[in-house]
């Protein structure tokens, strides 16, 4: 969706503040891991990257 809208010319920086954004993931993570969720392996998960810039995705924020 995010994609659609940056498309059309809506800057996605209207709906996502990038600064708090790996704060803001921090906070969720360090709440625990749903037990309903602890057979799923994160750590498999691949590496992400910002499409915009190439970055990675910092891996607190790529979790949620």
């Amino acid at each position: 969706m995010m994609s659609a809208l940056e498309r059309l010319g809506v800057p996605i920086d209207e709906f996502v503040n990038f600064d708090t954004l790996a704060a803001d993931a921090r906070k969720f993570v360090a709440k625990g891991l749903p037990a309903i969720l602890t057979w799923f392996k994160f750590d498999m998960l691949p590496k992400v990257h910002w499409a915009a810039n190439g970055k990675p995705v910092d891996p607190q924020i790529s979790l949620i």
